[in-house]
């Protein structure tokens, strides 16, 4: 009799056993995921080349394009860390400005463009500059964010001594980041 009891609760007892226990095999990997590529980890360098970003609903519209002397990518995020740069942006398929710094961030699974050091943005229609230490182009909105010693001419005058302004991609719209907000 104590024998068709016990088999019962001897395998009741291996159940809760392997049940609780900490190798769980297909499982626990797959909970984990896939494991880590190292490739993605490790920054690939360029040397003279360019990047076109596009965006929009179907990622039809060329946003910017920017290029440089050296450049390296960080695959993880997607950045572009570049020296010596140059290139365009745009505004509904047309140039709405040249631009070059020294250095400059490009990211593209945020659209996102960080020129530094000598930036020197040039609207080209009307022929309007702007200068400063540094520019956030967001193509995603198309506002640009100018800090640090900003001055713009234009055929309308010259702005001097601003430490920040927002314009669009053209610069016909310039103004403080309180008043472009409106």
């Amino acid at each position: 009799m104590s024998g068709h009891g016990s088999i019962p609760a001897a395998l009741l007892c291996a159940l809760i056993l392997v049940g609780c226990s900490n190798k769980t095999p297909r499982a626990a990997k797959r909970a984990q995921g896939p494991a880590p590529n190292p490739l993605l980890a490790t920054p690939v360098n360029f040397g003279l080349s360019k990047l076109d970003q596009f965006g929009g609903p179907q990622k039809k519209e060329h946003l910017w394009t920017v290029l440089w002397n050296s450049a390296k990518l960080h695959p993880d995020t997607e950045q572009f860390d570049m020296d010596a740069v140059n290139g365009m942006i745009y505004d509904h398929a047309k140039t709405a400005s040249r631009f070059r710094s020294d250095t400059g961030f490009a990211n593209r699974k945020t659209a996102e463009l960080k020129l530094r050091g000598n930036v020197r943005v040039v609207g080209v229609q009307p022929p309007i500059t702007l200068t400063c230490d540094e520019v956030d182009y967001d193509g995603k909105i198309k506002i640009a964010k100018a800090r640090g010693h900003v001055h713009v001419d234009g055929p309308m005058g010259g702005l001097t001594g601003m430490q920040e302004l927002w314009t669009s991609p053209d610069l016909t719209r310039i103004a403080t980041p309180d008043a472009y907000r409106r």
